[in-house]
């Protein structure tokens, strides 16, 4: 028997091996798990102002799929430790709290690594 080559759909890096070497696998079996690294994928939390904010332009964007492409807001990533992260990302969804009381919405970003 010959030996198989795996390969990924996406570029990143693979996490830890859910076999060994000479387990029977399927098609439809999961080898590991791949993260893609660019454009990384940031969610926030947002409060109810900064939620009303983005969200009319987020929807007219959406209702006007068939139509001329609209920009994105950029958005800044503040690390942890306060530094600003060097390339600006773009808006890419903001989604209200369902069932909360207290206006907390969430938010996601697409960042570029290179």
């Amino acid at each position: 028997m010959g030996f198989t080559k795996v390969r990924s759909l996406i570029d990143g890096i693979a996490g830890i091996a859910n076999g060994q070497s000479g387990n029977l696998v399927g098609p439809t079996t999961v080898l590991t798990t791949v993260s893609q690294l660019d454009p990384v994928k940031v969610y926030f939390a947002l409060g109810e102002g900064e939620y009303f904010k983005f969200a009319k332009p987020i929807n007219q964007a959406a209702m006007n799929v068939t139509g001329p492409p609209r920009e994105r807001r950029l958005i800044q990533l503040v690390l942890s430790e306060g530094t600003t992260y060097g390339k600006p990302g773009k808006l890419y969804l903001v989604r209200p709290a369902s069932g909360s009381a207290n206006w907390h919405h969430s938010g996601r970003s697409n960042v570029p690594q290179s």
